[in-house]
């Protein structure tokens, strides 16, 4: 189907990278003011090869919290000691020549490859601070179409749209219709993905297609959604169609 635009403009393009990283320490770790520092000394060595230098620690209810900061690169970085044993790092990285991807944390990782800001990433998560520890993926944030969404049921799910074709508030829902290269458009409901221009399949498995003819048939779409129904349907050369959906605008993609 023909798309309309959003008619406004995007924000400029700024991405920031977010690394994070969690440690599982015994409780034992991090029970005396001397032991939590020790453990969180094992983590701050690697920091400093990325220039990272501390600039203020405070005592929380259940935690501890410590900043770092790398005024030539921009870098900051924030670690955070529960009680529990239970201890969060998270750098942010503006840089827009920075070499801060998943790929090479793995490839260091596993090959140890010398790249200093990546390398000692990947440190992190061979510290000598506990047995058991985990690297998250990177978060890429500030770009200028949004591209983390979550499912019904709070899951995260990364995207790699790039442009807005149209955007707008009903009295009922946030319409959106996003492109991706991957996806072509896909409409979005309050932040939900419902269906992109690649679920084709999925559209004809709803119709019966090909084995139910709509030639010279009368057609009622309840709740027609991304208008994928529609417009396959209107190929089929029926004599009439309605669709209803709560949403006007959406009527109209």
């Amino acid at each position: 189907p023909v798309l309309g635009t959003s008619g406004h403009d995007s924000p400029a393009e700024m991405t920031v990278r977010t690394a994070m990283m969690d440690v599982w320490l015994d409780k034992s770790a991090v029970d005396s003011p001397k032991r939590r520092s020790t453990a969180v000394k094992s983590v701050e060595d690697v920091l400093s090869t990325l220039g990272l230098v501390r600039k203020h620690e405070q005592a929380m209810a259940g935690s501890h919290i410590y900043l770092y900061t790398a005024e030539s690169t921009g870098l900051s970085c924030l670690i955070t000691v529960y009680s529990s044993g239970f201890l969060t790092v998270t750098i942010e990285d503006a840089n827009p020549d920075s070499p801060l991807t998943n790929q090479l944390c793995i490839q260091y990782k596993t090959n140890s490859i010398n790249i200093k800001r990546v390398g000692a990433l990947g440190s992190l998560v061979q510290s000598q601070v506990s047995a058991q520890s985990l690297g998250i993926p990177l978060i890429k944030r500030g770009a200028p179409v949004p591209n983390y969404y979550t499912t019904s049921d709070e899951r995260i799910l990364e995207y790699d749209f790039d442009k807005i074709v149209f955007e707008e508030k009903s009295k009922y829902q946030h319409v959106k219709i996003l492109h991706s290269p991957t996806l072509g458009n896909c409409l979005l409901l309050d932040d939900l993905q419902n269906l992109a221009e690649k679920d084709i399949n999925y559209t004809h498995g709803l119709m019966k297609y090909p084995s139910v003819s709509y030639a010279d048939k009368e057609v009622l779409i309840l709740g027609g959604g991304d208008g994928g129904l529609l417009c396959e349907l209107l190929k089929e050369k029926p004599k009439y169609v309605t669709m209803v959906d709560i949403s006007f605008s959406v009527c109209l993609f």
